[in-house]
């Protein structure tokens, strides 16, 4: 009995391990995306800051490690085939 009780034990034992070690990874995993988070709320706040103090909209630095606002670069600056030709040009 107490050698049947005892496998239980192990076997308890191991399943809360896996558990646990499952939680910590996902906690980690948390943990890494609320510091990009963080860092994507930092850069916006200084472009903000910059364009109501400074009416600088340096949206070309802005790098952001998520897709917080859920855009991509090419779509902050969508630029049309006759823009790209007139930039090429020289006549902005």
């Amino acid at each position: 009995m107490f050698a049947n009780l005892s496998a239980i034990e192990n076997e308890a034992y191991g399943k809360i391990m896996a558990y646990v070690q499952s939680v910590s990874g996902e906690q980690q995993q948390s943990l890494d995306e609320n510091r990009k988070l963080r860092k994507d709320f930092c850069a916006i706040i200084k472009l903000l800051q910059n364009a109501y103090h400074r009416n600088i909209w340096d949206t070309d630095s802005l790098s952001l490690e998520t897709q917080l606002l859920g855009i991509t670069q090419k779509q902050r600056h969508p630029e049309s085939d006759s823009e790209n030709l007139r930039y090429r040009a020289g006549r902005k």
